[in-house]
């Protein structure tokens, strides 16, 4: 996995978790479940991470190494922290963008 793919995979599995994440958090407040917004997002990027790669793996046909365990864990951390971070910073951003207008 070159430098660029890990990148792009970092990318694509903070993009989804956050997306993927907010849906279950509006499901969870709609039923009135108390939950921690950072462990579900940490469990759904665990599990789109571990997705992603797998995927990769299974299509690339690569064995899985410990190079790539690696680069999971690494996708798995940047993810997380990108998709604890992103949604909310998003959309405070597009608050503040309305009040100016």
């Amino acid at each position: 996995m070159s430098i660029d793919n890990l990148i792009a995979f970092i990318t694509g599995v903070s993009l989804a978790s956050s997306l993927i994440s907010q849906a279950l958090k509006k499901m969870l407040d709609e039923d009135n479940i108390k939950y921690s917004s950072n462990l579900l997002v940490g469990l759904v990027t665990i599990l789109s991470s571990i997705l992603a790669c797998g995927g990769y793996c299974v299509i690339a046909n690569i064995h899985i190494t410990s190079t790539i365990i690696v680069y999971g864990i690494v996708i798995i951390l940047c993810s997380w922290v990108g998709s604890m971070v992103g949604y909310d910073k998003v959309t405070q951003l597009l608050k503040q963008i309305k009040e100016l207008k």
